[in-house]
């Protein structure tokens, strides 16, 4: 066991128990759905759940500012879920955030003070709400984009002083092009609304990658404008939320999580780092940069049953015989080696032209190749030493 101060993440659903007893097969699924949207939410933000019983669940983080957005994320999945379910049997979770001292056991779990006033927090929070402590408050203040509106002050058992409390803005308040884009999402006859786990569950995953793109548009930086005045390559990667670098063979290889952008951008921004979107030229280098990919689960996002990592440089002409004709490397290399998963390119979801690591049968990263119609969270970038 070892004592660590790690930000507390508390959440169950409000009134459950009445919900259980009114329909338990409906609440489970209902609950299974949810769920499936929160867990990949949580480890996208580098949180790990400690615990779960029934509907609860709690999780920490190293970071306060990375679990208030997991937090607001998971509020908005959740608000979009809701929407075609009955007022009378949808599910709304609170949530608690505290920073404290706790004790984290050998499975996983943690407990301690730090724990109970996050568990405290969640109680006091509305249904779809979020509320947090004051030494959450003092970190994050600035640094998300929400109104904060202070609660009042509470006292919790075996503290002397009272807590401040402060509830989150409308977490659930999405803008409207993502909820544009989840309306089609949830109309797309591939994509059913069912009512077995099983169906909810995938809808859940649809709907947290579009949510994890669209909804990061305020961190997507404007690489265009971070280019101007010729920055230094190490203050061009010091913008970004999550660089993972390593090296191969004499070169540098940068995993730069952009949250998406234009080919063009990505382009700029290599040329600016001093390489370009990486070229594969063998089985070896494939396993190199896979490898890298894994160093942080941050640059794969969930997309439907498959699995999606980042961009590597490998772009389909214009014109070119669809899907599989005209594939090249953007540097001009000559493209000695592939690693296409079975399949693939496919064109599955329309005229896809570029390449990213990706597994299209199972929910696990894969060293394989599948075609894509836009950028994913991450980008490979290959500098020459």
């Amino acid at each position: 066991m070892t004592r660590r101060l790690l930000t507390i993440l508390a959440a169950d659903v409000a009134d459950y128990t009445h919900h259980v007893e009114a329909n338990e097969e409906t609440a489970l699924t209902h609950l299974a759905a949810l769920r499936g949207l929160m867990d990949p939410i949580i480890a996208a933000h580098r949180g790990q759940i400690a615990n779960t019983a029934g509907d609860s669940v709690l999780a920490w983080f190293e970071s306060p500012v990375e679990a208030l957005r997991a937090a607001i994320e998971l509020q908005q999945a959740h608000k979009v879920y809701n929407e075609p379910v009955l007022s009378t049997t949808r599910l709304l979770f609170r949530v608690g955030i505290n920073i404290g001292d706790v004790t984290v056991q050998p499975g996983g779990d943690i407990l301690g003070h730090g724990v109970n006033v996050a568990a405290r927090l969640e109680a006091l929070a509305e249904p779809g709400g979020i509320c947090i402590s004051q030494n959450v408050m003092d970190q994050v203040g600035g640094k998300v984009e929400l109104a904060f509106s202070k609660v009042g002050e509470h006292r919790v058992k075996n503290v002397t002083k009272p807590i401040s409390v402060y509830s989150v803005g409308d977490a659930g308040t999405l803008a409207p092009r993502l909820r544009r884009r989840i309306s089609r999402i949830m109309r797309n006859p591939a994509v059913p609304l069912g009512i077995s786990v099983g169906v909810a569950v995938i809808t859940a995953a649809t709907l947290y990658y579009a949510l994890k793109l669209e909804s990061r548009e305020g961190d997507r930086l404007e690489i265009a404008r971070l280019l101007e005045g010729a920055p230094s390559p190490a203050e061009i990667l010091s913008a970004f939320d999550l660089v993972t670098t390593g090296n191969f063979e004499g070169h540098t290889y940068h995993i730069v999580r952009t949250w998406g952008g234009e080919w063009a951008e990505i382009k700029d921004l290599a040329s600016a780092l001093g390489g370009y979107p990486v070229a594969i030229g063998s089985q070896a280098e494939n396993d190199f940069v896979f490898n890298l990919t894994l160093h942080d689960e941050g640059h794969w996002v969930v997309y439907d049953t498959a699995y999606e990592g980042p961009m590597i440089g490998f772009v389909q002409q214009e014109g070119a015989p669809e899907p599989t004709g005209g594939w090249v490397w953007q540097n001009g290399e000559p493209t000695n080696y592939t690693n296409w998963a079975t399949g693939a390119p496919d064109n599955w979801r329309g005229n896809q032209n570029l390449a990213n690591f990706a597994n299209p049968r199972r929910n696990a990263p894969s060293p394989e190749w599948g075609d894509s119609p836009a950028i994913h969270a991450s980008v490979v970038i290959e500098v020459p030493d």
